[in-house]
């Protein structure tokens, strides 16, 4: 099968070059989120009513 169809086109040089840091911050932000969380330093929100979240939706 062609890469083009199955997309298992390894990155090249410069796309890791550019996107390597950018990744490793994006991770760190994350990762700080996710710790905020735990330790209660961001609070969630409970609304009283049961909700519906739908995404991922494309009209066209």
């Amino acid at each position: 099968m062609p890469f083009f169809v199955s997309g298992s086109v390894p990155p090249s040089l410069g796309h890791r070059i550019v996107l390597g840091p950018l990744e490793t911050l994006y991770s760190a932000l994350v990762r700080t989120r996710v710790h905020a969380y735990k330790c209660g330093w961001l609070q969630t929100y409970r609304p009283g009513i049961p909700v519906i979240s739908v995404g991922n939706l494309t009209a066209g």
